[in-house]
């Protein structure tokens, strides 16, 4: 466990990390700047903590080391901390605004699109939609439990807020998420972006081409296909209110100018084949 070392005496200290280091057999320690520590155990990985023994981190082999057993441990000024390890070197970025977690046990499947809602963080994989409380990736010895949103199932594209609202682009359609129930909008299949381009309306890049949405009353309404867009629309972005630019995969790039109706007037389009060159005006 963790001791103080007063008048002589090993003075046994009451704290979060003591037990974990008791059941995981600590071996190493050393001092992060002067507001941490960290501890290397036998059995799994690292914990590091504030001064009062609070676990702020947990690294272990099933969240990227290569090995649980941490022999000695050196702490850099450049951020990192060096593992010495029962088998291998590894190097922890303490100041990197990353944090990853590793879905080894295929539960969530490959994850495509993530965004935190009303402090849930919201993950889409190939899957389905996933759900856990934000507050739980925090990277503490106990891994992130992820829920499906019921009726999710499925390839999900995307998760975007507009207006205040989650909405998901789906292999199924679009849909909007609420208090973790699932929702249908539309249901042309393949929605693989969400733009919003006014207070009023949103875009969706789909399988193919891309669909033109109205707000009303408070819901998204389908209006329209923007013609004469067809193909794969993965990726949509918006120069102001009026000028889309739209990707299509193994076509090119379309600059496309809209209407006050939101319909083209107006279009560039940047082939592939030309990128090397001088982009032709349609």
């Amino acid at each position: 466990g963790t001791f103080r070392f007063v008048g002589g005496l090993l003075v046994p200290l009451q704290n979060e990390v003591t037990a974990f280091l008791k059941r995981d057999q600590v071996f190493s320690f050393t001092a992060i700047d002067d507001s941490h520590y960290a501890f290397g155990t036998i059995l799994n990985g690292v914990y590091i903590t504030d001064l009062e023994g609070n676990i702020l981190q947990h690294v272990n082999k099933q969240k990227g080391l290569l090995n649980n057993t941490i022999l000695s441990m050196h702490y850099s000024e450049q951020g990192k901390l060096w593992l010495g390890m029962d088998f291998g070197i590894s190097a922890i970025d303490l100041r990197s605004d990353l944090t990853y977690f590793l879905d080894k046990g295929g539960q969530v499947g490959t994850g495509y699109t993530g965004t935190v809602y009303q402090n849930i963080f919201y993950l889409g994989t190939n899957q389905g939609l996933y759900f856990t409380k934000w507050d739980q990736l925090d990277n503490k010895p106990s891994p992130p439990s992820f829920r499906l949103v019921p009726g999710s199932s499925g390839q999900v594209w995307d998760l975007t807020v507009v207006n205040g609202k989650l909405l998901c682009g789906h292999d199924r359609g679009l849909f909007h998420v609420l208090d973790n129930t699932f929702r249908q909008l539309h249901d042309e299949a393949g929605v693989l972006t969400v733009r919003q381009i006014g207070p009023k309306h949103l875009v969706t890049g789909n399988y193919n081409g891309i669909s033109l949405f109205e707000d009303v009353g408070g819901r998204w309404s389908f209006l329209r296909k923007i013609s004469p867009i067809q193909g794969a629309c993965n990726q949509v972005l918006t120069e102001e209110e009026h000028t889309l630019w739209v990707n299509l995969p193994n076509f090119g790039i379309i600059r496309a100018t809209l209407g006050e109706d939101y319909r083209i007037t107006d279009q560039q389009i940047f082939p592939v084949a030309a990128f090397s060159g001088t982009f032709p005006r349609l």
